[in-house]
């Protein structure tokens, strides 16, 4: 059976990169989650019309 080394040699931008997206992949996977389990959808625009509303005045 082959020897799997350990990546040892990543740079940190690298690792940064890695790390980011798999936040952003969990992310997607948890506001899959949510509409699967029945979340409210909101418009986008809507949505931000009434934060700027609600921030900005």
């Amino acid at each position: 059976m082959p020897v799997i080394k350990p990546i040892t040699d990543i740079n940190i931008e690298a690792y940064d990169e890695l790390v980011n997206a798999n936040k952003i992949d969990q992310a997607i996977f948890d506001a899959k989650q949510e509409v699967a389990n029945g979340a409210e959808l909101l418009d986008a625009k809507t949505a931000l019309l009434q934060l700027r509303r609600k921030h900005f005045g």
